[in-house]
């Protein structure tokens, strides 16, 4: 009788009808549930957006700056070489003059006009100091030890790609998480060979503070880090690093790298009008790497006899391993145009002046 009643009740059973009030609240659920992910994703999108405008407009600040730096690398075997210089930037325009940390008596300068790097360079060779220049495409990152990317006003993102963080982010570079550690905002970028983190700090107008690359085969905990560990504030409101650490992890352990110290910043204050013209000894032997000719030159840069050489184009790129650092500043770091060698039959001198010169000069970065 149980079994036949339980049937039966199945039988009559209808299916629930859902009533136009129900549907409302379902509705609504649905409603709210979507509302909450997008405010989330709003909530994201403005914490990066007020970081960037924070970062951009604490950059544009600095009209123009003049600053004395010291870059100390530490070697193995307790070894370390120091680097010694003075920067000056308006704009797209800037200029360095440092001493050689490898080299006694070497000293270079750099000067960009926003369109082309020159250098001219002060070498012992063969007992003797002669003179060598070289010109260079303004988007080539032309110094090993870069004192503008050391401190953090731009990223290197992708090998040779130096950018401030909001044009990254403007140029579609992948932007893969952002949130808040404590009052800072951290974005994660991937990259095509592994990821960077930047930190930016509101404490400082939103300047970078912390950068930090790992490769795709590693993690974390084997990465590079640039780290600002003091903050410098010249003009009222207006930030710039004092001193800036780079250090390597391997499984989670800290080894420091490098440590560069910036002093007697000065900024937005008037700089002198050939601040960011150079002029070559006339006869002075020059590399011209956008001609890819090598030859003796007038004041201007220009041939003032026939051709010495023209340059070998670069050889084919090679596959490169994962790395941990793709700021791609090696444990020991690279002085690498040696490999822009001279075609055979050039005289002696003229290898041994050119790729003194070569040596100091790295691979393409825009700056």
């Amino acid at each position: 009788m149980q079994a036949k009643r339980r049937n039966q009740g199945r039988a009559n059973r209808q299916p629930h009808k859902w009533g136009l009030s129900e549907m409302q609240k379902i509705s609504k659920v649905l409603v709210a549930g979507l509302m909450i992910g997008f405010s989330a994703q709003a909530s994201a999108d403005s914490l990066v957006d007020s970081a960037l405008a924070g970062n951009t407009y604490a950059r544009e600040s600095i009209r123009t700056i003049h600053f004395n730096f010291e870059s100390t690398t530490y070697l193995a075997e307790g070894k370390q070489e120091t680097l010694r210089g003075e920067y000056w930037r308006e704009g797209k325009k800037w200029k360095v003059e440092q001493d050689d940390r490898t080299v006694i008596g070497h000293k270079e300068r750099y000067v960009c006009d926003g369109k082309t790097v020159r250098v001219l360079a002060n070498s012992h060779i063969g007992g003797k100091m002669t003179q060598t220049g070289c010109i260079l495409p303004a988007d080539r990152k032309s110094l090993v030890t870069d004192p503008w990317i050391m401190a953090l006003m731009v990223v290197e993102f992708e090998p040779g790609q130096v950018l401030p963080v909001k044009e990254a982010v403007e140029r579609g570079m992948k932007v893969s998480d952002t949130k808040k550690v404590g009052e800072n905002v951290v974005i994660l970028f991937g990259i095509s060979k592994g990821q960077i983190e930047v930190t930016l700090s509101p404490a400082n107008n939103f300047l970078a503070t912390v950068w930090s690359g790992w490769g795709t085969s590693s993690s974390r905990d084997n990465r590079g880090e640039l780290r600002v560990t003091k903050m410098a504030e010249p003009t009222p409101g207006v930030f710039f690093p004092e001193e800036v650490d780079y250090t390597l992890y391997q499984s989670g352990k800290g080894r420091l790298y490098r440590r560069t110290r910036f002093a007697a910043i000065q900024i937005n204050r008037e700089l002198s009008a050939n601040t960011f013209s150079l002029s070559f000894p006339r006869g002075i032997l020059l590399s011209n790497r956008i001609r890819e000719q090598v030859y003796r030159s007038d004041e201007q840069g220009e041939p003032i006899d026939k051709l010495v050489s023209t340059l070998l184009p670069p050889p084919s790129p090679q596959p490169e391993q994962d790395s941990q650092e793709p700021i791609r500043e090696t444990k020991e770091e690279s002085k690498s145009l040696s490999r822009w060698l001279l075609p055979a039959g050039v005289i002696f001198l003229v290898i041994a002046v050119v790729l003194v010169l070569y040596r100091r000069v790295r691979r393409i970065g825009d700056v």
